[in-house]
């Protein structure tokens, strides 16, 4: 074999080879798995005969081609979009003559509309992750897969769910567009008589709410009762812990975490019957914004009372939501120390998840009329801002940042400088200790020129008057010292104490000294002696000065 030939067989073998990785490679590539764009691109009528065509050729009784015709069904509903979600038509019925009744109404639409916006939010994005998901599947794949197709439907399903989602959003926005562009026209168009007003007013004031406090003590006493014998069960000396006194005791540990749930229970009544009565204000409010005459004062102070009052009851909902919980926990460590098929036991849990059940029912409903309420009243507060024009408007802002701005003033003197035994010390503290011995001092002064005026007056003598002056001065300066304490939240009770104490001492450890004071004083007021005169006292001679 010459060299040529051999050239020639090297280069046929090369071929060869080439051919072979071709080959090998070509499912990896030529037959890779893309994302079937025509199963959600083109018009209605093209989608629908693909999808006709697609469910005619499964008739298959397997489960993954049962899957795939449930899927083309539910692309196939995808494609009739009722035109009766959210009618822009619909906003018409707004016009002409508005009352409260109407005007409420309008508002529930506005805030089911934005709640509906809100949900699809969440639905688009739930939907985009999948999406990333499923296409992230197939271009992983290749053709030869047998659930390609079954991944495929699913894709387009989440395109075209995503598709109607956003004309969907876009027929809400349109219709709350519409309707707010309505909100002049309707408070110009509603009216309200003066008597209307005064039978929401009399139902407002009017309200009454059952007392359940007598319901919830029975409870509490049965707890206490139930407890006690708990108690006493537990320090049986017969019985050690172990699964006989589980089980003594699980019939009266349920039967407490039952009477908890009751006790919430009535205490969630009461906090309905406060969503009602806050229904009332606000039927009150709409019809104070309806009056021709709108009372701007009184609907500011109505809408923050009820603001207010929606707070209080969201707070007390979140104390029983967080006590079920606590329940629900200690009652499934209780559960889970039960051994054997105890049917007692087994009742006990049932009554118990009831019991529960009913008032998580109750809980969800509240807690959906509290959520309404919130947006209400801000859709409430647009409305005033409305009524009251552009100028009561600006007064508002001006008042609101006046008040804020002493607010933070306020907040700014309040603020601990540094805590002595529990007492916080402020600015506030220092300018109110200022401002109390800045009047102990006028007082002092004022009193100095009173005990002169009061001696010209009874030709007192002047040591008489000193004597006055200097000791009314002591008595205003301690009284301010108490009252200045008194101001930062000092107790003064143990002043009260150190004073007694000291007069004890005095009384047994300073007694000459008192006693000439107590001399001196009666010398000054029986005027033996005067300032001036020339005194001897055992031998020692002097003037008195």
């Amino acid at each position: 074999m010459d060299k040529q030939q051999v050239m020639l067989y090297k280069e046929y073998m090369l071929r060869i080879i080439v051919f072979l990785i071709i080959f090998a490679i070509s499912p990896f590539s030529s037959y890779a798995a893309t994302i079937n764009k025509s199963l959600y691109t083109g018009s209605n009528v093209q989608l629908n005969k693909r999808y006709q065509n697609l469910l005619n050729k499964e008739s298959g009784k397997t489960d993954s081609s049962l899957i795939r015709r449930s899927l083309l069904k539910r692309l196939i509903n995808t494609l009739s979009l009722e035109n009766s979600i959210y009618p822009l038509k619909y906003a018409a019925k707004y016009k002409g003559k508005i009352d409260v009744k109407k005007l409420k109404s309008y508002i529930d639409e506005i805030i089911s509309a934005e709640n509906q916006l809100s949900t699809n939010k969440s639905k688009l994005d739930s939907i985009s992750l999948k999406s990333k998901q499923i296409a992230s599947l197939i271009l992983a794949g290749n053709d030869n897969d047998k659930d390609l197709l079954t991944k495929q439907l699913e894709y387009a399903l989440l395109k075209r769910d995503k598709l109607n989602l956003e004309q969907i959003n876009s027929r809400i926005n349109k219709f709350i567009n519409l309707l707010n562009s309505q909100k002049s026209s309707i408070l110009k168009n509603c009216s309200i008589t003066q008597k209307q007003i005064e039978s929401y007013r009399a139902k407002w004031k009017n309200y009454k709410p059952k007392d359940y406090s007598k319901q919830i003590t029975k409870l509490e006493l049965l707890r206490l009762k139930d407890e006690n014998n708990l108690s006493y069960i537990s320090h049986k000396k017969p019985i050690q812990f172990g699964a006989s006194d589980i089980a003594e005791k699980f019939p009266l540990q349920v039967d407490i975490k039952i009477i908890q749930i009751a006790m919430l229970k009535w205490k969630l009544l009461s906090l309905k019957q406060e969503l009602n009565h806050i229904d009332d204000g606000a039927n009150l409010l709409l019809a104070q914004i309806c009056s021709k005459k709108t009372n701007f004062r009184k609907v500011d102070s109505l809408n923050t009372f009820l603001v207010d009052d929606i707070g209080k009851i969201s707070k007390g909902y979140k104390e029983i939501i967080d006590n079920l919980l606590l329940l629900k926990k200690s009652m499934t460590d209780i559960s889970n120390k039960l051994t054997g098929n105890n049917q007692e036991a087994l009742g006990l849990l049932k009554d118990f998840g009831q019991a529960e059940a009913a008032l998580s029912t109750s809980l969800i409903s509240t807690e959906s009329r509290m959520i309404r309420y919130k947006t209400y009243f801000s859709s409430i507060s647009d409305f005033i801002t409305l009524k009251r024009g552009v100028v009561g408007t600006a007064f508002i802002s001006v008042r609101n940042g006046i008040k804020n701005l002493f607010t933070s003033i306020i907040n700014f003197l309040t603020k601990p400088l540094f805590v002595y035994k529990d007492i916080s010390f402020s600015l506030w503290n220092l300018l109110k200790i200022l401002l109390i011995a800045l009047s102990g001092w006028i007082v002092t002064i004022l009193a100095g020129v009173f005990v002169r005026r009061l001696s010209k007056a009874f030709a007192l003598k002047e040591t008489h008057s000193v004597l006055i002056k200097r000791i009314l001065s002591y008595v205003i300066w301690l009284i301010t010292i108490l009252i200045a304490f008194n101001a930062i939240g000092l107790n003064t009770s143990s002043f009260t104490l150190i004073a007694g104490a000291l007069s004890v001492g005095i009384g047994f450890g300073l007694q000459s000294i008192a006693s000439n004071i107590a001399g001196g004083v009666v010398l000054l007021f029986d005027r033996s002696i005067k300032l001036g005169d020339y005194v001897e006292v055992e031998g020692i001679t002097g003037r008195v000065a």
